[in-house]
C-alpha cells in the first residue's frame, strides 16, 4: 500500500510538474526515491532478487563542502539501484532507526528532483509554499557532486531538490 502511495504521489508531482512554462525552461526531471532501511545491503539483494532491481552504486562517504568552515566528511551506507534501462534510482540508506517500527513513516524519507539551477528552483519552491527543512548544501560523494537543499511540502513530505555538478546520481 505504501509503494502504491508513493508511487501515485511520484505521477501527480510528474503530471503537475509538466504544466508550467517555467518549470519547463529548468527542465526538473525525477531523480530517485530514498527508503531508510535496517541493513542497506539485505535490503538492496531483496529487491534485485524480488524486482530484478540492479546496483549502480555503494557509496560509503559522504564530504558536505563547507564555504566558510572545514569540509565534514560522514560515513554512510548507501546502495543506489535501478530498474535495468532506467535512470531513475531507489536509494537505500542505512539507519538503526529503520527497524524502530514506532516512528510514523520511518522508511518512505524523500522524492528527489534533479534540476538545471538549483537557485531559480528554491525561489520557486518558497514562492509556492515549501517550508526548509534542510538549506541548500554542496555535497561530494564518490564521484558525484552536488548543491542540495530539502524542503517540506504542504502536508509535510520531505522533496529534495538537488543540482548535479558532476558525475551522476
Amino acid at each position: 500500500m505504501r509503494s502504491l502511495f508513493v508511487l501515485c504521489f511520484v505521477l501527480i508531482l510528474f503530471i503537475a510538474c509538466g504544466t508550467n512554462d517555467i518549470q519547463k525552461e529548468a527542465k526538473p526531471r525525477y531523480n530517485h526515491v530514498m527508503l531508510t532501511v535496517s541493513d542497506a545491503g539485505a535490503s538492496a539483494a531483496f529487491y534485485e532478487e524480488a524486482f530484478g532491481m540492479e546496483l549502480y552504486k555503494h557509496l560509503t562517504e559522504m564530504v558536505v563542502l563547507n564555504e566558510d568552515a572545514e569540509n565534514d566528511s560522514l560515513r554512510i551506507n548507501l546502495f543506489l539501484m535501478r530498474m535495468p534501462g532506467h535512470r531513475f534510482i531507489y536509494e537505500f540508506a542505512e539507519s538503526p532507526q529503520a527497524a524502530d517500527s514506532t516512528l510514523r513513516s520511518p522508511h518512505y524519507q524523500h522524492v528527489g528532483i534533479e534540476v538545471d539551477d538549483i537557485d531559480a528552483s528554491i525561489e520557486r519552491a518558497v514562492a509556492a509554499g515549501a517550508e526548509f527543512a534542510v538549506p541548500k548544501r554542496h555535497l561530494k560523494v564518490s564521484d558525484m557532486e552536488a548543491k542540495t537543499v530539502f524542503f517540506y511540502g504542504l502536508d509535510g513530505e520531505m522533496i529534495e531538490l538537488m543540482q548535479m555538478i558532476e558525475g551522476d546520481f
